[in-house]
């Protein structure tokens, strides 16, 4: 194949995988701006600090998109060269499916790379200044997470109504608070007015509250105890997100770097601990990358139908396989935490079933058979 046909072929693909990746990317990531919206404007957290806080969501956002969008671009790439007789053109001049396909798999050692660079560098960084971010947020701007009126569940535990809030002094007013972090039984304080002061050391809020009443539930349902007040001070923790499968005190695996990744899982097994969760993690961000290398054997064969009807069966193929693989590595992750299955084994079993679909559909490609019943040939490779 000619340098020119590999750049026009190149062209062409980087095209539909910038849209893609830019329009899945948008669709994953919708809801996540919405709520970012609201914390610019009806929480009064500045621009910039969400715009950043967006910014760094974006590294994990991709890690998704990039194969989803990569998959997309080749079907809908080799499509548009399939209806306007390019293909034919290309088989006509003596290059067969095999040869087409090579700068296609030049394109996914880029994403592969990508992928890999974003799996073990950029999303663990970005993973702690989410952490980061969302803890200083917590710190400068507590009530930012009250607003008036709506009841607020944000730290886990407590949740808290005020009736109105001044965001610059942090004066609450009508404040109502249901505390069930206490074995003992919950506590529900009604008070007045009430002030909120942070810890940036202890990374705490103290909540002072005047003139105001504690009810606690006691072992009976019909029972509770009540107690006046004029002051009252409660303590509320704002810790960064922990993964549910973290030891308390310890970072999650996502958000330890390659290095630390590796020598966290090797501490591990040298004290007779599990190591699954670090075994996981590093078995991810090779599977992932590694899964992009094999898209071209499933996309070319799809991309290459004439019919306009099979065409559009395509498309919706290759995007019930995207999802399947995913749910495939779900599932994969929740046998390795079980010990169904070794972590290695189960979370590169999705990317030997895509690897066994890949094969079937382009060798039947390669021999112009139909890749569904009832489906038209495709293009006949020389």
């Amino acid at each position: 194949m000619g340098k020119t046909l590999r750049r026009y072929l190149a062209r062409e693909l980087a095209l539909a995988f910038l849209a893609g990746l830019a329009l899945s990317t948008f669709v994953l990531a919708i809801m996540r701006i919405m709520e970012l919206v609201d914390l610019a404007f009806a929480r009064g957290v500045p621009a910039s600090r969400v715009g950043a806080l967006f910014g760094y969501m974006l590294p994990s956002y991709l890690e998704i998109t990039l194969p989803m969008a990569f998959l997309l671009s080749i079907v809908v790439a080799f499509g548009r060269l399939t209806r306007d007789g390019e293909i034919i053109a290309m088989y006509t001049s003596g290059l067969n499916l095999r040869q087409i396909v090579r700068p296609i798999f030049a394109f996914a050692v880029l994403v592969a790379a990508f992928a890999f660079v974003l799996a073990v560098f950029a999303r663990p960084w970005a993973s702690r200044r989410i952490d980061e971010t969302i803890s200083e947020m917590a710190r400068t701007r507590f009530t930012a997470a009250l607003r008036p009126g709506v009841f607020s569940s944000w730290l886990d535990g407590v949740v808290i109504y005020v009736g109105a809030v001044d965001p610059d002094s942090g004066q609450l007013t009508w404040v109502m608070l249901a505390d069930e972090r206490e074995a003992a039984g919950r506590r529900t304080i009604f008070a007045a007015e009430g002030r909120l002061q942070t810890d940036d050391q202890r990374e705490v809020a103290f909540l002072q509250m005047r003139d105001g009443t504690i009810l606690r539930t006691l072992g009976a349902a019909d029972s509770y105890d009540r107690t006046d007040f004029g002051a009252f001070d409660l303590t509320l923790e704002f810790d960064p997100m922990i993964d549910e499968h973290t030891e308390p005190g310890a970072m999650p695996p996502r958000q330890l770097a390659w290095r630390d990744l590796v020598d966290a899982r090797d501490r591990r097994r040298a004290a007779g601990t599990s190591a699954v969760e670090e075994e996981i993690e590093i078995q991810r961000k090779l599977v992932v990358p590694a899964g992009a290398l094999l898209l071209p054997l499933v996309a070319v064969p799809l991309g290459v139908q004439r019919s306009r009807a099979v065409r559009s069966r395509a498309l919706v193929v290759s995007v019930c396989t995207i999802l399947v693989y995913y749910l495939m590595l779900t599932v994969a992750v929740t046998a390795a935490r079980e010990s169904t299955m070794t972590p290695a084994v189960a979370m590169w079993l999705p990317n030997g079933a895509m690897l066994a679909f890949g094969a079937f559909v382009f060798a039947r490609a390669m021999r112009d058979r139909p890749l569904w019943p009832r489906g038209r040939a495709g293009v006949r490779a020389k």
